[in-house]
């Protein structure tokens, strides 16, 4: 993925490259996170353990 990041613009131009769609990842989580309000990082938790990994809020 490739973002040129332009001082004093509106619009970016992005390329998207690899098996995956990564900036419309990006979009998507962004759009998620700020339907749910825009909660702060310290609304997050993350837990990771052997057998295990999750990310959440509360």
């Amino acid at each position: 993925m490739k973002v040129e990041y332009v001082p004093g613009r509106d619009a970016y131009e992005t390329e998207q490259y690899g098996p995956r769609r990564l900036w419309d990842e990006v979009a998507a989580a962004y759009r998620d996170w700020h339907a749910a309000g825009s909660p702060p990082r310290s609304a997050h938790r993350i837990s990771i353990n052997p057998s295990r990994e999750s990310i959440g809020t509360g």
